[in-house]
């Protein structure tokens, strides 16, 4: 080997680890993970943390949105029917507002999709303001989550029932 050779290899190496790498020289530097396979083993646990922890909780919140929309359509039934009865009959607890349109509403697909396994507690007030007349139905549902997470026993839309209360009011004219 020349002098010149020997005097580039030792720049080099004294300006490499300097400077960090330079191109055209070859790293001695091993990786420490083999390169048989061994970063696999990590996949296992980070699909069950992944799919636990994310995938089933985000499908879990989607599901309580949708029974959330679901209670608003419920409540928007039953305030319209309310506006269009009079105040004894809308008020029956076995009448059109508080048990026909609950059990009708369970038999169609949305219904039959929503978490709500029982009746929903529905009041209906009627009252007036400066010479309007007007309905306020309160509709309180309880629904199941879509997924029951038994790694979250008692977080509501996850592992326990979800109670909603939605109101509404309407002008009767």
């Amino acid at each position: 080997m020349s002098n010149s050779e020997t005097g580039r290899k030792k720049l080099r190496s004294v300006l490499g680890r300097r400077f960090g790498r330079l191109p055209g020289l070859r790293s001695v530097r091993r990786s420490s993970r083999g390169q048989d396979g061994a970063s696999i083993s990590e996949m296992g646990p980070a699909l069950f943390i992944l799919i636990f922890c994310g995938l089933f909780v985000v499908v879990d919140l989607i599901g309580v949105g949708f029974n959330y929309m679901c209670c608003m359509t419920l409540n928007d039934l039953q305030l319209r029917e309310a506006a269009k009865l009079p105040s004894q009959v809308a008020d029956q607890d076995s009448g059109a507002v508080k048990h026909d349109i609950p059990a009708q509403f369970r038999q169609t697909v949305l219904g039959g999709l929503s978490g709500l396994k029982q009746d929903p507690l529905t009041v209906v007030e009627y009252g007036s303001d400066q010479g309007n007349s007007f309905v306020t139905v309160s509709t309180t549902a309880t629904v199941e989550p879509f997924l029951t997470i038994p790694i979250f026993p008692g977080v509501p839309g996850l592992g326990a029932p979800v109670k909603f209360t939605v109101s509404g009011t309407r002008l009767i004219i």
